[in-house]
């Protein structure tokens, strides 16, 4: 019998951590984060980024003739700014110093 230079299977696989899981979402559960809010705020991130990516389309099609008020309103409703950004321009333009 020759004997050959190979380790046993065990020896490759790292040691596993057990619980590294467990801990993580016993500590998330602890901290008491407001779930509630930063759900709401994801889906209003994922609306808002639906609602910015429609402006391309709007535009192509209102360049390409399509003029019916359905277009027309996707297009409004993508381009119109929010009131912050409303009062920031409405400053620069008279609040010149």
């Amino acid at each position: 019998m020759a004997k050959t230079n190979e380790m046993p299977e065990t020896a490759l696989k790292p040691p596993r951590q057990k619980g590294v899981w467990k801990d993580f979402w016993a500590l998330m559960r602890g901290v008491k984060l407001p779930w509630i809010w930063l759900a709401l705020v994801l889906l209003f991130n994922l609306f808002w980024a639906q609602l910015t990516l429609m402006i391309p389309d709007a535009t192509a099609d209102i360049v390409a003739g399509d003029l019916r008020a359905t277009t027309i309103i996707t297009f409004v409703a993508a381009v119109h700014p929010d009131p912050g950004e409303r009062r920031a321009v409405r400053c620069e333009q008279h609040c010149q110093l």
